[in-house]
C-alpha cells in the first residue's frame, strides 16, 4: 500500500469534501442569521477581499475557513492508516473515518445551534457586544447567537470527530 499517489489523492479529496461541508454549513447558518455573517464573519475574513455579494462572500468564506480543516483531518487520518493494509482497504477505512468525523462535527454543530437557541434569551446582549460594536442594532439577536454557537461548536465537533476517527482507524488497523 506504499503508494504515495493514493495518500495525496485521499488528502486532496478530504480538502474538497471539507470545502463542500463548509459551504453547506455556512448556507444553513446563513439561513438562520444573515446578520451573523454580514456583521461578524465577513469582517473576520477581510483578507479574502471585500464582500461583493452575500452568495460570493459565502462561497469565499466557506473555502477560506474550511479547506485547512479538511487538510488537517484528512492528512492525520490518512497518515494513521497509511501503515495498514492494501490500497483498497486504505480508501475504504479512511473514508469511513473521515465521514464519521464529518458526521460528528455536523451533529455537535446542531447541538450548538440548539444550545444557542435555548440560552440566547440571557446571552444575546453579551454576545452582541462581544461580536459586533455595541452601537450596532440587531434585528434578531437570538438567531445571531444561535448561528454563532453553531459555528463555534462545529469546530469543536471536528476535533471530537477526529479523535473518534483516529480510534476507529487504530482499531480497524489491528484487524
Amino acid at each position: 500500500m506504499k503508494n504515495l499517489r493514493s495518500l495525496i489523492l485521499f488528502i486532496a479529496a478530504a480538502v474538497a469534501v471539507g470545502i463542500v461541508y463548509g459551504l453547506v454549513h455556512h448556507l444553513i447558518s446563513y439561513a438562520i442569521s444573515p446578520e451573523y455573517f454580514r456583521l461578524h464573519l465577513f469582517g473576520l475574513f477581510e483578507n479574502l477581499g471585500p464582500p461583493d455579494s452575500d452568495a460570493t462572500s459565502l462561497f469565499r468564506l466557506a473555502v477560506g475557513s474550511t479547506w485547512w480543516v479538511g487538510l488537517i483531518v484528512g492528512g492525520i487520518l490518512a497518515a494513521i492508516f497509511w501503515q495498514f493494509g492494501s490500497r483498497s482497504r486504505f480508501f475504504a477505512e479512511t473514508t469511513k473515518a473521515y465521514l464519521l468525523t464529518l458526521g460528528i462535527a455536523f451533529g455537535i454543530g446542531l447541538l450548538g445551534l440548539l444550545l444557542g437557541w435555548i440560552t440566547a434569551g440571557d446571552l444575546a446582549e453579551i454576545y452582541r457586544q462581544g461580536l459586533v460594536p455595541p452601537s450596532t442594532p440587531l434585528d434578531d439577536p437570538r438567531s445571531f447567537v444561535a448561528a454563532d454557537y453553531m459555528h463555534g461548536t462545529s469546530y469543536i465537533g471536528a476535533l471530537v470527530g477526529l479523535v473518534v476517527g483516529i480510534v476507529f482507524l487504530l482499531r480497524r488497523g489491528r484487524d
